[in-house]
């Protein structure tokens, strides 16, 4: 998975492992949000750098701040 400024490219197959797992991601800083999220979160506050921009991986998909590529990694 790559993140750079707000948007996360990754292989579909991490996109459905983060759904399973109820990850969570923030567009602020790039990490994953430790606990379960629901799927349609978004402007949770971030364990890493404070701010309100988590966001589950659902709502960031249908909001364009996910992209896949062929890879996995």
């Amino acid at each position: 998975m790559n993140f750079e400024k707000g948007h996360f490219t990754m292989s579909e197959e991490t996109f459905l492992e983060l759904c399973e797992d109820q990850i969570g991601l923030c567009i602020a800083c790039g990490e994953e949000y430790s606990s379960c999220l629901e799927p349609d979160a978004s402007n949770v506050e971030c364990e890493s750098c404070e701010k309100d921009t988590v966001f589950g991986v659902e709502e960031l998909l249908i909001s364009g701040g996910i992209s896949f590529d062929e890879g996995d990694e």
